[in-house]
C-alpha cells in the first residue's frame, strides 16, 4: 500500500514551484531564499535523496522547468532579480558536492521580472 510521504526540503523561506523530470525520477524545488534544490527518487529505500542545492539566483526563484531528456538533465529556473538560469548536470561530479550543477550564461536582458519558464 502507498503512503503519502512528506519531503524534507529544507528551504529557508517560501516554496514557489516544484517541477518533475520528464520520467518523474528527479523533481526540482525553488523559492524566495534563491535555492534550487534536486532530488533524486530511491527506489530502494522509496525517499527522495537530495542530489544538490545550488545558490541559483540573486533574488527569489519562481519557476522552474525540465528539458526533454534528450538534451540530458537539463534545468531552467526564472527570478524576480530579472534573469533566466540554465543548469546542466554534469555527471562525472560527485552530488552535494556543488559542482554536480552548471549554471550556463544567464539570460538578463529583461527589464522586468520573469514569471515563467518552458521548454518548447
Amino acid at each position: 500500500m502507498d503512503q503519502d510521504q512528506s519531503i524534507p526540503v529544507n528551504h529557508d523561506d517560501f516554496i514557489h514551484d516544484i517541477a518533475y523530470n520528464f520520467y518523474g525520477s528527479r523533481l526540482a524545488t525553488c523559492g524566495s531564499d534563491r535555492c534550487i534544490k534536486i532530488w533524486d527518487w530511491n527506489r530502494q529505500t522509496g525517499l527522495w535523496i537530495l542530489n544538490e542545492s545550488i545558490g541559483a539566483h540573486d533574488s527569489s526563484i519562481v519557476r522552474l522547468s525540465w528539458a526533454h531528456p534528450e538534451f540530458g538533465q537539463v534545468l531552467a529556473s526564472c527570478s524576480l532579480d530579472c534573469t533566466v538560469r540554465i543548469w546542466v548536470e554534469q555527471e562525472t561530479n560527485m552530488k552535494n558536492s556543488s559542482m554536480r550543477w552548471r549554471g550556463l550564461m544567464p539570460l538578463g536582458d529583461s527589464k522586468a521580472a520573469v514569471h515563467s519558464i518552458a521548454f518548447a
